[in-house]
């Protein structure tokens, strides 16, 4: 593209992004919220004047948030519900939305090559975290952990963060239970071979991998893994892993 054609996207968004700032100065505002795109997370071939300029916008909303005053810019992908529930003033400065967790590692997507993007893909479709031979590496575990944290500060919805605890608490009992297949989150704990020895390695992951502080009968005598998943949730921290 000619260097006016990249100027033209961008000097709006920044321009606008600039202006408004500087009149919520003089009257502070409770919301700043810039809506930008998921293409300056993962990029768009042909688009890098509009890749860039939403690019500033999330960049805008972490310089904002570091003189302490309000701001979100949301990345928008495919939208299909309301984007303005998750926003309110304890939510992460960028929010992105549209990219499906865990991404399929099939070659179809450009991201694929890239490390940035690495935590966002599963190398199996049966387990978070799998290798190519299904199996659990501590590698494609931290890549999950991290995705999952992603998740949590942006503010996603307590629905899909169990769900996402689910595949990732289930991968990590599979591994230490030595199982050929994941558990049932229906099940209890006990009925796959759960003694205090393997309750004491998985409450040592669960601290040091999500902040969670549960003593060795929280797990078990939990009545299933998605029982044990909900007394999980509201002590999971950020910044854990």
């Amino acid at each position: 593209m000619t260097i006016e054609d990249y100027r033209q996207a961008i000097e709006c968004k920044v321009r606008g992004a600039w202006s408004l700032h500087k009149a919520s100065l003089e009257q502070p505002l409770d919301f700043f919220t810039m809506l930008s795109s998921i293409s300056s997370v993962v990029g768009n071939e042909g688009q890098a004047n509009y890749a860039a300029a939403n690019a500033f916008l999330d960049a805008f909303a972490h310089y904002r948030k570091s003189l302490r005053l309000p701001a979100n810019s949301v990345d928008l992908g495919a939208i299909e519900d309301d984007v303005r529930n998750p926003i309110n003033s304890v939510s992460s400065a960028q929010l992105i939305t549209g990219i499906t967790f865990p991404l399929p590692n099939d070659g179809s997507l450009e991201l694929t090559g890239e490390a940035r993007f690495g935590y966002l893909f599963s190398s199996s479709s049966n387990a978070v975290g799998g290798d190519e031979t299904g199996n659990y590496s501590e590698a494609a575990a931290d890549q999950a952990v991290k995705a999952f944290h992603m998740m949590h500060e942006s503010g996603s919805d307590v629905t899909s963060l169990l769900k996402a605890s689910l595949s990732l608490i289930s991968a990590q009992v599979t591994k230490i239970l030595h199982l050929e297949a994941e558990v049932d989150a229906g099940e209890p704990l006990q009925t796959y071979g759960l003694d205090s020895l393997s309750a004491v390695e998985l409450r040592g992951w669960l601290r040091n991998k999500l902040g969670a502080e549960l003593s060795t009968l929280d797990i078990t005598n939990a009545r299933s893994l998605y029982a044990l998943c909900e007394k999980i949730m509201p002590q999971i921290k950020e910044g854990a892993c």
